[in-house]
């Protein structure tokens, strides 16, 4: 993923108007939420619906997303091998752990351009 910042506000192109968040869950939302139900962690999907919901109800994608992102990556992070082999069984694809990873990796790599874009917003001068 790359950031494009907005030249007069300083503001990433792709996260103004929630852009990135709406790309992020456009692209891999119905996937994170598969191996979520997979591993039956309500706590993890109940973030992923709180960020679904919020990107279609707000303007900008900085403070309120910043908790939930951090939650998924933190399920992503912590969840063992073990119990995501017990899992697999409830998982409709046809290797649980590939995509718990893959899916892990895409949330670390939304985690980090929010960070970025949240400092760039810091930095940047008021219009």
């Amino acid at each position: 993923m790359s950031i494009t910042f907005t030249p007069k506000s300083g503001i990433p192109t792709n996260l103004q108007d929630d852009g990135g968040i709406r790309d992020f869950l456009a692209n891999h939302g119905a996937g994170v939420f598969d191996v979520l139900d997979a591993v039956r962690d309500d706590y993890a999907l109940e973030a992923l619906t709180c960020l679904t919901n919020g990107a279609f109800e707000r303007t900008t994608a900085y403070d309120w997303a910043e908790n939930l992102i951090a939650e998924l990556l933190e399920t992503f992070e912590s969840m063992s091998c073990a119990t995501i082999f017990i899992r697999s069984a409830n998982f409709r694809g046809d290797d649980l752990l590939s995509a718990w990873n893959y899916y892990g990796a895409r949330i670390a790599d939304l985690a980090s351009e929010h960070r970025q874009a949240m400092l760039a917003m810091q930095m940047s001068p008021d219009d």
